[in-house]
């Protein structure tokens, strides 16, 4: 009786560690880790990386300095036609000098021709990548762009300040959803897949935070604080719910659910496996009529009553298979946040970096990437330009 009872009260303790660990606060979850809160400034454009042209000629120099000063006169006179031609034609006579390209740029621009505009002022960023003026062509250049491009950046920015601002009044879960729409927009702005992690952390979404925390490392494997979060991502790994543990523990009922952190279905299994304890307990009385035999020889009418547990095979089903079921459920629980975390790790591991890649194309938009700026982080916005 004593082993039985001592038995009762480890299982009990065990299922009461187990509801303690479901009821942490979310808050204790990742708490070393702090939110990244960057500095985002205005946009920004980047233009893909041109090659510099070989050196020219003396004599196909001068014949481009000839042209240049007919295109100049023409652009005066207000035909810009004309001059974006010869300037065009100088450009391709002597295509590492910066101030051609600056000038056929302005000629497009001056025709409305936005495309090429951009090309050029791309071309005059690559050949002066030193010139005092280049924020100023960025800005020419971000006015050449669609209107809706740049509301799309500038939403990014808005979103990310409105997914802080969710974290800061502890609304994990909305936080969590508007980082996954900032990481969406700007895969490259490792703050917010940083901040996503650490707001699904928070959330109880495990594999969420491992898949974030995981591209994160991607985007800055040498980061200062990187050491932390692999250490945070292993702890997550060694939180992972045993499948074995969960079943074994699921047979005491409600076991299974707290160790998976499932509390509220846990008082559902604990309250069902009750129901069917009480429902096999239950005693009704009954009289019945019988015969007696009397000391002297013969019989005579009478009765008696008995009690009796009608509902004990359906109450002992009940209890034993809301038992039962809960176990399973909570082994199926456990493997299945365990597997989840795997992939997630898995398909962080797995991602590359593509948004900083320069590309060669037709003149688009590629969704924001991120350039770091002497005065904080700017979105940038990287071009395709065809040559």
């Amino acid at each position: 009786m004593n082993t039985l009872a001592r038995r009762g009260r480890v299982g009990s303790g065990i299922v009461l560690a187990a509801m303690i660990a479901a009821l942490v606060p979310s808050c204790l979850r990742g708490q070393e880790l702090p939110l990244k809160r960057p500095k985002l400034n205005p946009i920004s454009i980047a233009c893909p990386v041109i090659p510099v042209p070989p050196p020219t000629a003396q004599q196909v120099i001068e014949e481009a300095n000839r042209l240049a000063t007919l295109a100049q006169e023409s652009s005066i006179e207000g035909d810009h036609r004309a001059a974006r031609d010869q300037f065009r034609q100088a450009a391709t006579l002597d295509p590492r000098d910066a101030s051609l390209a600056y000038r056929l740029a302005r000629e497009h621009e001056d025709l409305q021709e936005r495309d090429a505009a951009v090309r050029e002022y791309c071309r005059y960023l690559a050949l002066a990548p030193n010139a005092t003026d280049a924020a100023q062509i960025g800005d020419r250049i971000a006015k050449l762009l669609p209107g809706g491009t740049l509301a799309h950046s500038t939403a990014v920015v808005t979103r990310f300040n409105l997914a802080v601002a969710s974290y800061d009044g502890r609304s994990f879960g909305t936080a969590a959803d508007q980082f996954d729409s900032v990481n969406t927009a700007a895969p490259a702005l490792s703050a917010a897949a940083y901040d996503g992690g650490l707001a699904h952390d928070q959330d109880g979404d495990e594999a969420a935070a491992m898949h974030d925390y995981s591209r994160y490392l991607q985007l800055e494997p040498n980061a200062s604080d990187a050491a932390a979060v692999r250490a945070r991502m292993q702890q997550m790994r060694r939180g992972v719910p045993s499948a074995t543990t969960a079943f074994f523990l699921g047979l005491l009922p409600s076991g299974g659910q707290f160790y998976t952190r499932q509390p509220v279905l846990g008082i559902v299994v604990l309250a069902g496996a009750a129901g069917g304890v009480v429902l096999a307990l239950q005693t009704r009385t009954i009289t019945r009529d019988t015969t007696f035999t009397g000391p002297f020889g013969g019989t005579y009418p009478g009765t008696y009553t008995q009690t009796q547990r009608q509902n004990l095979a359906l109450g002992v089903a009940v209890a034993g298979g809301v038992t039962l079921l809960g176990a399973i459920e909570a082994a199926v629980v456990a493997h299945g946040r365990g597997a989840g975390l795997d992939d997630a790790g898995d398909a962080g591991r797995g991602a590359t970096n593509t948004a900083l890649l320069p590309h060669v194309g037709p003149v688009t938009l590629e969704l924001p990437t991120v350039i770091a700026a002497s005065d904080g982080l700017r979105l940038a916005l990287p071009l395709h330009v065809t040559f």
